[in-house]
Order: structure tokens, then C-alpha cells, then sequence
């Protein structure tokens, strides 16, 4: 079936005044879940297409004769498809209607990250399996003063898999480096007075929460590259991997948004 022809049964239940179930609401998260990609003539990208899905929308609300805004926010969700702006937001916005779907940002910083050195791994890594988990690798340099490994399994540090590499996270010789979407950002007070920025991000293989940003050393001030690290943003956080009482974590050092 065709989505012309969907939407011409969708007219027809109306008209026969046939309840199915075929609420706005529904159709929209099923078209932004990417349901009906299938009935499309063009090629729709794995990761969605907010132009098309918005036109799919506009279109099922006129087959129903709704004048229903986008579904906000549930008391389950993380974002609601109102606050959907852009692809790499939806991916969020899907997760957090199915936590067993992934969301592959690469094609968004691809060239990002090469400019600012990220190269792949050597042949001998990828044939141990180092690529599955670590992508991508970055020696330190001048402009970017940190050498470590882009993640895609946050918990795969911290297992045994790969041995040395989890050693030198946990020793501080390799930052782990998470592109993707903040899902909040949030300054905390601890029962000690001091201060703290729990961040909570999604790097589209699931969401690693709790992360720490401390005040600069000697101030109560959070660092400058706080000041774009807000909900919904998009871009690479520098984190320096821990492990406190039994609790895997990590402080944020860093935080780059990528813009466009």
C-alpha cells in the first residue's frame, strides 16, 4: 500500500465514520517512528527525514479533518515530537519511544571529527574488535589536547573485553569522547554545599547518565563550555572515566557543540 492510498482509507473511515483506533496522535508517532517509510516512493534515510514526516503529518491531519498539534511530551518519554527539530532530535525522540533502537550521528560529524584529527583504528585493532565498541581514535594534539577513543557502548569501558584499553581509561591516558544529543543538563547542590552539573546524554547506542561537570578549580563557577551545554543540543563531550563505589562514571572535561 501507498501512502496516497492509506490516506484515501484514512478520508473514507471518516467519512463512513468508522472509529479505528486512527487518532492524529497515533498516525504522527507512527509516521516519525518511521512506520510508514515502507509506502513511500523516495528512499527515506535509516535515521528519518523531519521535512518529509512533517509534510506526512500535515497531510494525515487533513485526511482526518484534525486540527491536532504535535503530541507533546508523556510522562514516560524524554522529549515529546513538539520539541523534534531536527533528525539527530528525533533519534532521542525514538529511543525514547523504543529503548531497543539505535541511531547512527556519524553522517552529522563525520568531517567534524576528522578535522579535528579522529582517523581510524589500525587493521590490527579492528581484527581484535576494538572497532565495534571505539570507532574512531584521536592522538593528542595542539588544537585538540586529548588523546582518546569516539564510544559507542558506554558500559564496554568498563568490561574486560579489551583489557588494557579499559587500564589506560581508568588511568587517564585516554579520554572517552560521546557525540550525540544532551538529554538534560542540570546544576546540583550535595549535601557537602558544593556544587556540580549532572549531565545525562544520548550517543545513540543509549543514554549514559549522571555525568559530572565540577567548578573550575579554586571558583564556584562552572567552566565556559557549560554555556552551550543545554537539552537538545548536539555535539562531542571529553570525559575522564571513574569508578566510585562500584559506580561506573565519568567527569565531563570537555563539551563541543556541532552546529548545522
Amino acid at each position: 500500500m501507498q501512502w496516497s492510498e492509506f490516506l484515501e482509507k484514512v478520508k473514507l473511515s471518516k467519512k463512513a465514520k468508522i472509529d479505528a483506533n486512527l487518532s492524529t496522535t497515533c498516525i504522527t508517532s507512527l509516521i516519525f517512528a518511521g512506520a510508514f517509510d515502507s509506502m513511500i516512493d523516495e528512499d527515506v534515510p535509516a535515521n528519518g527525514d523531519i521535512k518529509l514526516y512533517t509534510q506526512m503529518y500535515e497531510d494525515a491531519k487533513k485526511a482526518l479533518g484534525s486540527k491536532a498539534k504535535m503530541p507533546t511530551k508523556s510522562k514516560i518519554q524524554l522529549i515529546g515530537l513538539d520539541e523534534v527539530k531536527n533528525e539527530r532530535q528525533l533519534g532521542l525522540w525514538r529511543f525514547s519511544a523504543n529503548p531497543m533502537s539505535k541511531f547512527d550521528f556519524s553522517p552529522y560529524c563525520k568531517e567534524w571529527l576528522a578535522r579535528r584529527g579522529f582517523c581510524e583504528l589500525s587493521e590490527m585493532k579492528k581484527k581484535a574488535g576494538y572497532h565495534r565498541n571505539f570507532p574512531l581514535y584521536h592522538e593528542e594534539t595542539d588544537t585538540f589536547p586529548y588523546a582518546g577513543y569516539l564510544i559507542n557502548h558506554w558500559q564496554g569501558i568498563f568490561e574486560n573485553d579489551f583489557e588494557l584499553v579499559t587500564k589506560a581509561f581508568l588511568d587517564k591516558a585516554y579520554m572517552a569522547c560521546l557525540v550525540g544529543v544532551v538529554v538534560s543538563a542540570e546544576k546540583v547542590t550535595m549535601k557537602s554545599g558544593k556544587k556540580r552539573m549532572k549531565v545525562d546524554f544520548y550517543n545513540g547506542y543509549g543514554i549514559i547518565r549522571g555525568l559530572n561537570i565540577w567548578p573550575t578549580w579554586g571558583s564556584d563557577s562552572m567552566p565556559k563550555f557549560t554555556g552551550s551545554l543545554k537539552k537538545m543540543n548536539f555535539g562531542m563531550l571529553v570525559v575522564s572515566v571513574n569508578v566510585y563505589n562500584g559506580h561506573n562514571g565519568g567527569n565531563i572535561v570537555d563539551w563541543m557543540e556541532v552546529i548545522g
